[in-house]
Parts: C-alpha cells; structure tokens; sequence
C-alpha cells in the first residue's frame, strides 16, 4: 500500500470508508425508532389530546426504570468486539447469553411495579384523566420490557462482529409492525379492537417479542451454533456475569442518571396541565427525528 493511500482519511484501514459502513445501518435503526414513536404519538393524538398527553410521561419512565439493565445489556457488544479481535468465537456465544440473562431476571422486577403505578402518577399531580391513561400505557408497557432488554443483549451478537445491517434490518422490520399494529390497535382497524392508547401500548410490546424471536432465529442458524458456542454456552457463568456488571454497571448508571433527569423534568411540566403536557410532547416528538439518529 503506498504511503499516499495509506495516509487517506477515507480509504486507509479503519478510514472513513470503514466507519461509515459500519455506522450507517446503526443510524438508520435509531431513526426508524425516532420515527415510530414521532408516527406512534401522531395516531394518538388524532385519537384524543389526553393520549397524546399522556404517552411520553408514562413511555419515559417505563424507559428510565429500564435504563440501568438496558446498559449493561447493551454493554455486552465491548465483550462481543474484544472476544471477535483477539480469535476466540467460542466465548462470544457465553458472554451473549449472560447479557439476554439480565432480560430474564429483570423481568419479574419490573412485573412487580405494575401495581405501585396509579400511586407514582396520583403523586405526580397530574390531572386525572391523563393520569388514568398514563397508568394504563404504563403498565401495559411493562410486559415489553423483557422483550426490549433481552433484544437488546441478542443484537450485540451481530453489531459486536461488525454484522450492522443484521441490526438494521430487525430493528426496521420491528418498527413496520409497530406502527402497522398501532394503526390497528388504536383505530380499531382490520378486525382489531378500539383501544387507543392501551392499544399503542400493546403494540410496542408484540414489537419487543417479535424482535427476540428474529434475533434468536438469526443467531441459531446452523453456521453459528458450533462456532460461537450458542447451545453449550448457554448456562449461568458466574465470572462472566461479574465482569458485565463490573464494566456495563457505570454505563447503565450514567444512562439511568441522564434519563432519570429528563423524566423528572416531564412529570413536572404534566403538573401544568393538558395542553402544556401535549405541547411538550409534541415538541420533543419532533426534536427527536431531528436528534435520535445521530445517537446511532
């Protein structure tokens, strides 16, 4: 390679070239993700202003509650990376398993929270008929929570080795059905009941389970199985799990921090009413095609 090629800022190895490909399929999933939930507020506002008032402060803190697992799971793709460079494939399977490991534990945690949620939102002040409908998508939401976080630790397996248009392609394929569902679910369209806000909620669920099962169908092709380890790398290891939680716990706390932040910040604007509530949403829906992609 000549020195002249070497020194190109787009063509050398690990040169803009290669950082792009890798990239771009990353930020075209956190859009497609910004514009589901851009479309997924639209239909609810169109069914009523209390639902559109309703959805972020209920959806954000479903997601700040997942926030510290959901960083450790994504934590796992530095594992993936490091086990893929130094020639040891037969670890990554493990180390993947330990991370959908933290989906499954989790679970029954956030299962327990469903109950305690017309308290936290009677507490926020909020007026009741958005608070009715904020339990509701809340607790409904929370039986996608397993789906989003083990979903997440079955990516890592293919963005960890660099494969991230696997991870496009699912993460799109999700956000179709999400928003195919929530015309559905919401409307009452094609043989599917009217349930409007619960209805969107429902939604994303099936989207976070459906994502598992692609993820899961993917990994455990044939070509797979043996080389990474996928079905003897299956049990609880004890050591490996210590390092997720070791390396990944700083990330997840730092994401938890941050998003805890902005959520406390939403339950105190739904204090000033439906229409501050709904403006509020509106305006951060927006904000986030603008903003979400560039995250990927």
């Amino acid at each position: 390679m000549s020195d002249a090629h070497a020194g190109n800022w787009w063509t050398r190895p690990c040169g803009g070239r290669e950082v792009l490909a890798l990239a771009l399929p990353l930020v075209i999933s956190a859009g497609s993700w910004s514009l589901m939930h851009f479309v997924d507020r639209m239909f609810l506002l169109w069914h009523s202003t209390e639902a559109m008032a309703a959805a972020m402060p209920a959806g954000l803190l479903q997601f700040t509650l997942v926030c510290f697992p959901l960083g450790m799971a994504m934590y796992v793709n530095a594992f993936v990376a490091q086990y893929q460079g130094a020639g040891r494939p037969e670890k990554i399977g493990q180390v993947v398993w330990q991370g959908a490991r933290i989906g499954l534990l989790a679970t029954p945690l956030y299962l327990l929270t469903i109950p305690l949620a017309p308290r936290v939102f009677q507490f926020a002040g909020h007026a009741p008929e958005i608070a009715s409908l904020e339990v509701i998508y809340y607790q409904t939401l929370t039986f996608g929570t397993g789906g989003m976080l083990i979903s997440a630790a079955l990516a890592t397996f293919f963005t960890g080795r660099g494969k991230t248009r696997v991870v496009m392609f699912v993460d799109c394929s999700a956000v179709a059905l999400n928003l195919l569902l929530d015309y559905a679910w919401i409307f009452g369209r094609w043989g599917f009941p009217a349930m409007g806000i619960e209805g969107a909620a429902w939604a994303t669920v099936v989207a976070q389970w459906v994502k598992v099962l692609v993820y899961w169908r993917l990994m455990m092709a044939p070509a797979n199985r043996h080389k990474y380890q996928l079905v003897a790398g299956r049990p609880f290891n004890a050591e490996l799990m210590r390092r997720i939680f070791r390396y990944g716990g700083p990330n997840g706390l730092q994401l938890l921090v941050e998003v805890s932040a902005f959520s406390l910040f939403i339950l105190l604007v739904g204090r000033l009413g439906v229409e501050a509530m709904t403006a509020t949403t509106l305006a951060f829906n927006v904000n986030s095609v603008a903003c979400i992609p560039r995250m990927g």
